[in-house]
């Protein structure tokens, strides 16, 4: 939904609130004028009030998007830097697990082979 018709429901809403109020109310008609007067003043006071709350909120988005647009670079940056010093440092760690991986394993091969032959005579 777009703010201008967002703002358009509530200024029709509140003028046909105001209206039936006003008129389903037995006043005079100077003391109806002044109560016109007054939630008209209360209304354009509750208007301005809302719109700068909307440019409040655009002003703070906007901020925040040029904030988002200049520190996520060099976030993303930092951090493929901070993975790409972690897989250097963790090279030769791996390598060895892996090397002493495989030792294991053909270490449970020939202990494999051993206990067959056992079986078998």
């Amino acid at each position: 939904m777009k703010g201008s018709t967002l703002l358009r429901g509530i200024l029709l809403g509140s003028v046909t609130a105001a209206v039936t109020v006003l008129l389903t109310t037995p006043q005079s008609g100077d003391q109806l004028r002044r109560n016109v007067r007054r939630k008209m003043d209360t209304f354009e006071l509750t208007m301005d009030d809302l719109k700068q709350k909307v440019e409040e909120v655009k002003f703070s988005i906007q901020h925040l998007t040029n904030e988002a647009k200049a520190t996520l670079p060099q976030t993303i940056e930092g951090l493929k830097q901070s993975i790409l010093g972690f897989q250097r440092e963790t090279e030769p760690n791996r390598t060895k697990l892996t090397s002493e991986i495989e030792s294991i394993q053909r270490s449970l091969d020939q202990l494999e082979e051993q206990l067959a032959k056992q079986q078998n005579k």
